[in-house]
């Protein structure tokens, strides 16, 4: 209901209302609220942005159990936009996230992968990632197990929106291309 009041869904828009709810629920330790809290201040909007603030909700919001904010932390990290970029602290958070079965955080490490980003460059480790998510992150994403910390469910990623991945043949045949720099 919180996020309803700051996004002035299907109510009047009262931020403070809004965030009163959320903070209301995550003094309790629930994790999709500190999430919540997190998205807020490290998207900015209704709510100044403040990187630090973000990712301190995000913090605890994994230590009560919510490990689909380690894919958030790892963007946090390695956009650098609201924090210091930490190409290495994005790539461990990735890591963390793709051990822990979350879809996103195993594209996003396999996007580490192949930019070489906190981790030696492999292209093929990175579309192999990337391709185990698009064969499989349907059955995924319904078979995560719904917890006190999940505050809405998670959408249902299409393999299909993943079609712009190429078998690794074509992507190292591509790589290779000479490029207008090289010329």
């Amino acid at each position: 209901m919180g996020e309803a009041y700051i996004k002035g869904v299907g109510v009047e828009t009262d931020v403070s209302k809004g965030l009163s709810l959320i903070e209301e629920v995550a003094a309790t330790g629930n994790g999709g609220a500190l999430q919540a809290l997190g998205d807020v201040y490290s998207r900015g909007g209704p709510v100044p942005i403040d990187g630090e603030k973000a990712l301190s909700y995000y913090q605890r919001a994994l230590d009560a159990g919510n490990t689909g904010v380690l894919t958030r932390i790892g963007e946090l990290y390695r956009d650098g936009t609201v924090i210091a970029a930490d190409p290495q602290k994005a790539f461990d958070a990735f890591q963390r996230a793709a051990d822990a079965g979350n879809a996103w955080g195993k594209v996003s490490l396999g996007n580490a992968y192949i930019k070489g980003m906190g981790v030696a460059a492999d292209v093929s480790k990175g579309l192999s990632l990337i391709e185990e998510v698009a064969a499989r992150s349907s059955w995924l994403i319904r078979r995560r197990p719904l917890t006190h910390s999940s505050v809405r469910p998670m959408p249902v990623i299409q393999p299909e929106r993943f079609a712009w991945v190429k078998p690794i043949s074509q992507a190292k045949a591509y790589l290779r291309m000479p490029t207008m720099a090289s010329l």
